[in-house]
């Protein structure tokens, strides 16, 4: 979900650029554009345990 949100392709997990910044992964900076991230997007799922409680 990071990774599609900063619209980014499949290399940003390759371990052997792992120090480099993310403007390394962006083609063209000019016009990249990242995707809009909707207010109170969580990037992590919920346990059941804690959904229980809600």
């Amino acid at each position: 979900m990071f990774r599609e949100y900063l619209n980014l392709g499949e290399e940003l997990w390759d371990w052997s650029n792992i120090f480099e910044p993310v403007s390394f992964y962006i083609a063209d900076l000019e016009s990249h554009k990242p995707k809009y991230l909707e207010p109170r997007v969580d990037f992590f799922k919920k346990y059941d345990s804690q959904l229980a409680e809600m």
